[in-house]
């Protein structure tokens, strides 16, 4: 009984413990498509094809299978920007996009 009543008492101080300037994190479910695309971002490169958009991020942790249809759950994290007080370079993304779960796969 005792280990209940201390952590009742304790974890809303652990949350506390984050710091206040931990940037955002936003956990989205997106399709990626069967292909990729050549695209043009900074230079010439290949592209997924995410909810039916050029993505020209990688997603840390997947690996696109060509004629594979994707359902992921990613994070998408700040790494520069006003959410973490830094500046970007003028040619990078100011969020990294990391795979949590792969939800479903269908060949084409």
């Amino acid at each position: 009984m005792m280990k209940y009543i201390l952590a009742s008492v304790t974890m809303p101080f652990l949350a506390g413990c984050v710091p206040a300037d931990t940037p955002p994190s936003v956990i989205q479910t997106v399709t990626v498509g069967p292909e990729t695309v050549d695209c043009v971002g900074v230079a010439p490169q290949t592209c997924l094809i995410v909810d039916g958009s050029y993505f020209y991020d990688p997603i840390k942790g997947f690996t696109h299978r060509p004629g594979v249809t994707s359902v992921l759950e990613i994070e998408r994290q700040s790494v520069c920007g006003a959410e973490t007080g830094t500046t970007c370079p003028a040619d990078a993304s100011s969020y990294q996009y990391v795979l949590r779960r792969v939800v479903s796969q269908t060949p084409r």
